[in-house]
C-alpha cells in the first residue's frame, strides 16, 4: 500500500500549482461577460487529472494503472465528461 502513496506525490504538487492557477482564472471568468470556454476547458482537465490520481491513490483505490501526467482526456479507466453549458445563471450559483 506504501506504494500507491508513493506514486500519487508527484502528481499531487503539480496539481496543488494547477488548482492555484484554476482559482485564479475562475476570478477572471467571474468579470467576463460569459465563462470563457478555455477556462471551461482548462478546469475541466484539471478535474479530469486530480480524479485519475484519486481513482489510483487511496480516494478510490480503483486501478494500478499509473495515471498519466497530461491535461489530455486519456485511456484511463477513470473518465469525466462534461460539456459546456449554453447558459450559465450566475444568481443561482450564491442559492445552491
Amino acid at each position: 500500500m506504501a506504494r500507491k502513496v508513493d506514486i500519487s506525490v508527484p502528481h499531487v504538487f503539480v496539481l496543488a500549482f494547477l488548482w492555484m492557477a484554476v482559482v485564479i482564472l475562475a476570478l477572471v471568468a467571474l468579470f467576463a461577460a460569459r465563462y470563457p470556454c478555455g477556462i471551461f476547458d482548462f478546469s475541466l482537465c484539471v478535474l479530469r487529472w486530480s480524479w485519475r490520481v484519486g481513482y489510483c491513490s487511496y480516494n478510490v483505490l480503483g486501478t494500478d494503472q499509473y495515471p498519466p501526467f497530461s491535461l489530455r482526456n486519456a485511456d484511463y479507466p477513470a473518465r469525466i465528461a462534461v460539456e459546456y453549458p449554453e447558459q450559465l445563471s450566475r444568481g443561482l450559483v450564491l442559492v445552491k
